[in-house]
């Protein structure tokens, strides 16, 4: 048999207020030279006293996470020379949204002005020009709105061209106004806005305006590709209606439609609960629950259309201002944003955009002017890196509301991952033991004993944990016990000791397991405190 190493990494991360609702990420690797086992079946714990297992098959693919997946929305407000290019380095954010949200239909971008609803004007505070320098200088892949409510499409046409011959630039998409059904100058030029309007959009009458920019677009720029829909506004409500009537009227010459998923936005219980927040992840608004009737709408009003892709241009979990808005600054937003992302995952959907990386929305990365970051950014800098390009098959043995799974391959050093989160109302009791049949340490294996992973208690204001444990095996009939380590310490391992005899009390005593770092119990450090900013989008926003 040829050597192998296996590797495990383990991480706990649970925030929560109440004990039945908690977060739980569980990143899972192994390393494997010259072949190893096809399936890994690793313990997750107990409910109600019946064994959970999740079982990873790396052999069986389920679909590529495609590197447009991870974006984030830069608003015009915040230049992006600040710090982007920086604090976005490391993390596996590749495609941003500009101008990024309902100012994209107010910027006037080839005069570098904004106008606002009540009809006054200021200025941009980054250019058309400075946006296209920064993300050429990083390789970014741009989605960049046109403002649509206006129903100017010579004006759409005029930026696109300026953009393409003046500043060298492929955006991946143009994306088509923002958000219709909550349009109040529908029709209005910029200079006669004022603040008492009220004039709508309708779907027939948004279909006709796609139309006429597309082809106004294609004019100056045949290869541009065209977004149809830039979210709606309203949830889910009326979706497929749109949907249905931007296919029928403007067909294959849109290529793709996006969507805004705030499933907790529509709540207005002032005493919502954290158990509330959570439980709206499968609602109507979900991903999981609107991306299939989308994809249904489309077909069923352009067959030929039926593979366009669907984007989520705009994500996050509540509205500003609304009941939600102190638990969107808070932890309870890591495990929301991350079951959304693995909901995207499961309905291949191409690319989710974060709202966004600089704004008064609390689930934003920063809120100015504090410079620290909220908790969200831990998911995008730290957990998220783990994942690997490649999607396996992974299945727990029994459905746990509110636990969601992904596992990749591919990873750091060709891991395989597995990422799991726990954002229901059940506690489960954590472990990693991956089965005697893998291969990998196991306390159930038959061979010789090894120190395995101690669970670990999915309580609130558990500390973070994070170890590894490493098995070689060599053609020689010699045995030796792992040894945990912590991480990210890069030091190499240090050489294991052999076992002692299986009936010896050293050997008993030292089968229990060891802490961690950051263990409960321990004396580690945990997670870096987060303070929720002041500063809120006015109420009703849904930004």
């Amino acid at each position: 048999m040829p050597p192998y190493r296996w590797g495990i990494v383990a991480a706990i991360l649970v925030a929560a207020a109440l004990v039945t609702s908690y977060f739980v990420v569980l990143p899972l690797f192994h390393h494997s030279a010259g072949g190893g086992p096809s399936r890994t079946s690793c313990c997750v714990g107990s409910v109600f006293g019946s064994p959970q297992n999740l079982t990873v098959l790396p052999s069986a693919l389920a679909g590529p996470i495609p590197s447009s997946y991870f974006g984030v929305d830069l608003r015009v407000e915040y230049p992006p020379t600040g710090s982007p290019g920086v604090n976005l380095s490391g993390t596996p954010i590749h495609w941003v949204r500009w101008p990024g949200g309902d100012v994209g239909e107010r910027l006037d971008a080839l005069n570098d002005r904004i106008y606002n609803e009540n009809g006054s004007i200021t200025s941009d505070p980054t250019t058309l020009t400075a946006f296209v320098s920064w993300c050429k200088s990083v390789g970014c892949g741009a989605i960049i709105q046109l403002p649509t409510e206006i129903d100017d499409p010579s004006y759409a046409a005029s930026e696109v061209q300026y953009i393409a011959q003046q500043l060298d630039f492929t955006p991946e998409y143009y994306e088509l106004g923002n958000e219709p059904a909550l349009w109040t100058h529908f029709e209005i030029p910029w200079a006669d806005w004022n603040a008492s309007q009220e004039v709508n959009a309708t779907p027939s009458a948004y279909a006709e305006v796609v139309v006429q920019y597309v082809q106004e677009i294609h004019a100056v720029d045949p290869s541009a590709r065209i977004l149809g829909l830039g979210g709606l506004g309203t949830g889910a409500y009326g979706e497929t209606t749109w949907i249905r009537a931007i296919a029928e009227a403007a067909g294959t010459e849109v290529a793709g439609y996006s969507v805004h998923v705030y499933p907790a936005g529509g709540t207005t219980n002032a005493t919502a609960s954290l158990g509330a927040f959570f439980d709206s992840l499968t609602d109507a608004s979900s991903i999981s629950s609107r991306i299939p009737p989308d994809r249904a709408a489309l077909a069923s009003a352009c067959p030929s259309c039926a593979d366009e892709p669907f984007l989520v241009t705009e994500l996050g979990s509540g509205n500003a201002g609304g009941p939600y808005d102190g638990l969107m600054a808070s932890y309870a937003e890591v495990p929301y944003i991350a079951a959304l992302l693995i909901q995207g995952l499961e309905q291949n959907v191409t690319n989710t955009d974060l709202f966004a990386y600089e704004s008064t929305y609390n689930g934003s990365f920063y809120t100015p002017p504090s410079s620290a970051p909220h908790p969200v950014e831990l998911l995008y800098a730290d957990l998220l890196p783990l994942l690997g390009e490649e999607r396996v098959v992974v299945s727990p043995s029994a459905v746990v509301p509110g636990f969601y799974t992904v596992a990749t391959t591919g990873g750091p050093g060709g891991a395989l991952t597995v990422l799991a989160v726990n954002a229901g109302n059940t506690t489960l009791e954590l472990s990693c033991s991956p089965r005697a049949d893998t291969g990998l340490p196991s306390s159930r294996s038959t061979g010789p004993r090894t120190r395995r992973r101690p669970p670990r208690s999915c309580r609130p204001r558990a500390r973070t944990t994070c170890c590894r444990w490493r098995r070689r095996r060599s053609t020689s009939s010699s045995s030796r016990r792992p040894r945990p380590r912590s991480l990210p310490s890069r030091r190499p391992p240090r050489r294991a000791r052999p076992a002692p005899p299986e009936s010896s009390p050293t050997s008993r005593r030292r089968s229990r397991g060891s802490r961690c770092r950051g263990s409960p119990g321990s004396s580690g450090s945990g997670g870096r405190p987060r303070r929720a900013p002041r500063s809120r989008a006015p109420p009703g926003s849904s930004r």
